[in-house]
């Protein structure tokens, strides 16, 4: 086998080698990389410290890493620590969408922090706090508030008891931070009562807890029981009631507003006929409820040309639509309601806000002597409106009268996170609480929303019909030519 021989280089060829083209390339190559990776690592030791919210960017569906600007507010003028303790079985278990929100919030105030517990590594955490749970602390002010994983990312029930699977239909980080920030933080605690015993529907689960998020504590009452109205009673709700009250329970009513209350009435089934009493506590302040159902035929106020499911005008009413009324982007459904109107012979030196309304080209329908559904009496129908007594004293008596539609179940499963309805009815009830900063944040939808057109007309048929059209057409053309070709 032949002996492979290599020829020592003498130095002469070395320092030739070393002025070669090929080498200086080389060498710039080497020094560009090492440069390049330097600059990369000075890169991500700076971006490592820029904020999350300027070092990122939240591209979700419905924005569930960002806040709004009620929270950037509220954060801002914090003038209190808090502290989020969240306590799990393992960090490792800790959903990520939580994790960023925290760190958002953190980012937004040096007086916001929070920490993740281990409860298996660290057991005394549990003496304190409880396990899957976010609790928002305020040493300065002695308070805490415990947030569930479960009321963060809520899941359809009804698929789950129905079907067997989990789907996540809300995330409600921000709303239930902010809101725990605002009840730890302040040194109130408000207390407001619905009403019991006349067949009440219940609120569903999510109003119910966005009305908890306002920090108000509603409690039950049935006033045949307690004999009246509780004097910490900041608000009392009624929401559709189905009998009558009675004469005693109407005059506890009465002497609670008289005392300076306000009663937020959702009104179904209240007639003349059927629930008197109810009525009369409308009449009181000037309204009449209608016996029929109402209609909007106006172009653009109903949903898909249905006159009985009616956009109403919003209009401006202090403390309840301030902040929608004029936003064009602002819609309220109401279906299958009936109205009322304000009596020409209503008591004087009552102010009146209305702020849910038809068009004047509102009707009341009836049944015909031919046992068909028919309109009379056109004009415009209120929906909601608040009406305001002022006592002897300066204290004020507020009767806030609503359709019960606005809380329609069908609407809130296909259409709520496009509406208003909510707001409305959260800012109806905190609305004569001054000691409360009003805060209540909408869940975050994780399912697929639904856009809500007024009325299609004109652009429902482009959009559905002119505009496929086209670009079928276009294909077909393009087609043919092809295989003329």
């Amino acid at each position: 086998m032949k002996k492979l021989s290599f020829k020592k280089p003498d130095a002469q060829t070395i320092r030739s080698s070393l002025g070669s083209l090929a080498t200086r390339k080389g060498g710039y190559g080497v020094s560009l990389t090492f440069a390049v990776v330097a600059v990369v690592l000075v890169l991500c030791l700076f971006i490592g410290l820029v904020p999350g919210r300027l070092s990122s960017f939240d591209i979700s569906d419905s924005r569930i890493y960002s806040v709004s600007s009620v929270t950037t507010d509220i954060v801002e003028q914090l003038d209190k620590e808090v502290e989020f303790v969240v306590v799990v079985e393992s960090v490792s278990n800790v959903d990520d969408r939580i994790v960023r929100l925290l760190d958002e919030y953190d980012s937004l105030s040096p007086n916001i922090y929070y920490r993740i517990v281990d409860c298996v590594q660290n057991p005394s955490i549990l003496e304190d706090y409880s396990v899957n749970t976010i609790t928002a602390v305020c040493a300065e002010t002695g308070r805490r508030q415990e947030i569930a994983f479960s009321d963060v990312i809520v899941v359809d029930e009804d698929a789950y008891y129905q079907y067997g699977t989990y789907v996540e239909k809300e995330f409600d980080g921000e709303g239930r931070l902010t809101s725990a920030i605002d009840y730890v933080t302040s040194n109130v605690d408000p207390v407001g009562y619905t009403l019991t015993g006349h067949g009440e529907a219940p609120l569903s689960e999510g109003v119910a807890a966005s009305v908890s998020k306002l920090n108000i504590r509603f409690e039950d009452l049935d006033l045949l029981i307690a004999g009246s109205v509780p004097e910490d009673c900041e608000v009392l709700l009624i929401n559709a009631p189905e009998t009558d009250l009675s004469v005693d329970e109407l005059q506890y009513i009465r002497d609670y507003m008289a005392g300076g209350g306000t009663v937020v009435l959702l009104y179904d089934a209240i007639s003349q006929s059927a629930t008197p009493n109810f009525y009369a506590l409308c009449g009181e302040f000037g309204f009449t409820v209608t016996e029929n159902l109402v209609v909007d035929g106006s172009e653009g106020y109903c949903l898909n040309g249905n006159p009985y499911w009616m956009f109403p005008e919003i209009g401006f009413a202090s403390g309840i639509t301030n902040d929608i009324a004029g936003s064009r982007s602002a819609m309220c459904l109401i279906i299958n309601s009936r109205g009322f109107t304000i009596s020409e012979d209503a008591p004087s030196g009552i102010t009146y806000r209305e702020f849910l309304s038809t068009t004047e080209n509102g009707f009341e329908t009836y049944t015909n002597e031919a046992g068909e559904t028919d309109i009379r009496n056109q004009g415009s129908y209120l929906l909601g409106a608040a009406a305001t007594k002022t006592n002897e004293d300066g204290s004020t008596q507020d009767l806030v009268l609503i359709s019960a539609q606005l809380l329609d179940q069908e609407v809130e499963a296909t259409y709520w996170s496009r509406l208003v309805n909510l707001n409305i009815l959260l800012n109806s009830l905190s609305w004569r609480v001054e000691s409360l900063s009003k805060v209540s944040i909408a869940a975050k939808g994780l399912s697929v929303s639904y856009n809500v057109i007024k009325n299609g007309g004109f652009f429902g048929v482009i959009y559905i019909a002119v505009i496929p059209l086209l670009v079928l057409a276009a294909g077909l053309y393009v087609w043919i030519r092809r295989r003329r070709a």
